[in-house]
């Protein structure tokens, strides 16, 4: 047992010492990423991945070797250990430019992603590099962030503010605010989905990093126009906010504070005076 963990740890090794040096290794993991064998793909995906997370212009390599229509496709696979790799993959190519963010965007990945977001077999550490990837993406250009807002994703962000695993609530909840801070139309799409009720049930929660995320989320709602100021008013935001701004918790305090001062900032008009 322990020599085929050790060959596993030296078969790893190689692998890393191999993807760091060899770039131009590229073309052949390609055709190994379209391999039956599992062990195989699995290896060419994770190979890509440490390329990958060198440059811009190996992350161009890969894109031009045609490796995202092969990824989405693996996103189909029943091995969740492939479906791994391949969303690390896409998430190392999330961090380049915006022109390969496009790549990704327009070779389907986001309804595929959404897909494993709904689906109770994806693993939640799945599940989790998945919503980095959508806030990667969202962080681009505000045209890719209306691509994204056109999909079922916001749905499905907006189901997971509720999920048992408290780290996807807080990735969910860092996604929204990402897609949110972009226009003021992109906001007020998400808003009617129903994207503050739900973060005015994590302000509810005991995490406290569950509760600041959705305190920043609020804030980035506010920070837009005095109509969005508004609804966040109205939706009964400001009791909760003023008992967190007392909490012994500083983290929670500072952000219910801030957010408290945008709410009665100087553009602020009460719903009394309209």
């Amino acid at each position: 047992m322990k020599n085929c963990r050790l060959f596993q740890i030296v078969d790893r090794f190689v692998l890393i010492v191999m993807a760091l040096n060899s770039p131009e290794e590229i073309p052949q993991l390609m055709a190994s990423l379209q391999s039956s064998d599992l062990q195989v793909c699995l290896k060419a995906a994770t190979s890509l991945a440490i390329i990958a997370r060198r440059t811009n212009e190996q992350k161009q390599i890969i894109i031009d070797e045609g490796a995202v229509p092969h990824l989405v496709k693996l996103f189909e696979s029943t091995e969740n250990k492939l479906i791994e790799a391949a969303a690390r993959l896409i998430l190392e190519l999330t961090y380049g430019t915006n022109y390969q963010r496009q790549v990704l965007i327009d070779e389907g990945v986001i309804p595929r992603l959404v897909e494993l977001l709904q689906s109770p077999s994806t693993p939640n550490f799945t599940k989790k590099m998945i919503l980095e990837i959508l806030v990667e993406l969202a962080n681009g250009t505000n045209k890719q962030t209306d691509q994204i807002i056109q999909t079922d994703v916001i749905t499905s962000l907006i189901d997971l503010l509720d999920s048992d695993n408290e780290v996807i609530a807080v990735e969910a909840a860092r996604a929204l605010s990402y897609v949110m801070i972009e226009t003021e139309k992109q906001t007020n799409q998400i808003i009617q989905a129903g994207v503050i009720e739900g973060f005015i049930q994590l302000l509810k929660s005991g995490n406290a990093v569950i509760v600041v995320e959705a305190v920043k989320a609020l804030v980035n709602i506010s920070n837009g126009s005095t109509e969005l100021r508004e609804k966040v008013i109205k939706s009964g935001t400001r009791p909760l906010l003023m008992a967190l701004s007392e909490s012994s918790n500083l983290a929670m305090r500072d952000q219910a504070t801030k957010a408290l001062s945008i709410l009665d900032g100087p553009n602020h008009v009460s719903s009394d005076s309209k």
